[in-house]
């Protein structure tokens, strides 16, 4: 038989089907070459920063190393959080500081000066009815004394004092009332926070001070416990 009288190895409906595939090939491998070039059009996320963002990344990166913006840092610190004030000014910016972020609480009206002589009262428990308020009512009765401290602010403020170390009970069915040592009388305190002045650090002839916040226990009231015998 002649060479070129041979039969196709493909029929007329295979030449057909591969066309179709050549043909759908080519149009998949032209939408992935569309697709990935409206990526590569688009801003990368992480690049889209404000201008602010880009000029602190940039100028941080750039200017300075890591050892070097943490020295920055630590140089920073105390100017942000601390000012250092003149002994005229003292007063006027305690009492601004203290007004708007650490508000004090009101002093009682009855106070009397740190270390005047007191007793336990309790012969007023048996003749006179006992009064409103709490320091006079409770077992453990307290007074209000005037505390100073030349280099905090406020400078001055009333803490309770136990005036039994006992406390005032009934016992053995008894009328009156007497002072019992078998209980102790304890102070409670409370944490407040005052301003403490400290000397700024520098060779300034005029002195100058920071307004450091500190926390002070002060006792404001006390109330009878059982003796600790640990």
């Amino acid at each position: 038989m002649d060479s070129h009288s041979k039969a196709d190895p493909l029929t007329t409906g295979q030449r057909e089907d591969a066309e179709t595939d050549r043909m759908m090939d080519m149009k998949q491998v032209s939408e992935t070459q569309t697709g990935r070039d409206r990526l590569l059009s688009l801003p990368p996320p992480s690049l889209q920063l404000t201008p602010v963002c880009v000029c602190v990344c940039v100028c941080v990166s750039v200017c300075l190393s890591l050892p070097q913006i943490l020295i920055f840092g630590l140089f920073l610190v105390p100017v942000w959080t601390s000012r250092c004030y003149e002994e005229r000014e003292l007063a006027g910016a305690a009492e601004r500081k203290l007004q708007n972020r650490y508000p004090q609480p009101a002093d009682p009206s009855t106070t009397v000066t740190s270390g005047s002589p007191a007793s336990c009262p309790v012969e007023l428990y048996q003749t006179q009815p006992p009064p409103r308020e709490y320091s006079g009512r409770s077992l453990s009765p307290w007074r209000y004394i005037h505390v100073t401290k030349e280099d905090h602010f406020p400078t001055t403020y009333a803490e309770a004092q136990c005036l039994c170390s006992g406390c005032i009970l009934f016992q053995d069915n008894s009328q009156l009332p007497e002072h019992s040592l078998s209980y102790n009388s304890v102070p409670l305190t409370q944490k407040r926070v005052f301003l403490k002045r400290e000397l700024c650090s520098g060779n300034d002839d005029v002195k100058r001070y920071q307004l450091k916040p500190v926390n002070v226990e002060v006792a404001v009231g006390c109330t009878c416990v059982r003796v600790n015998y640990s």
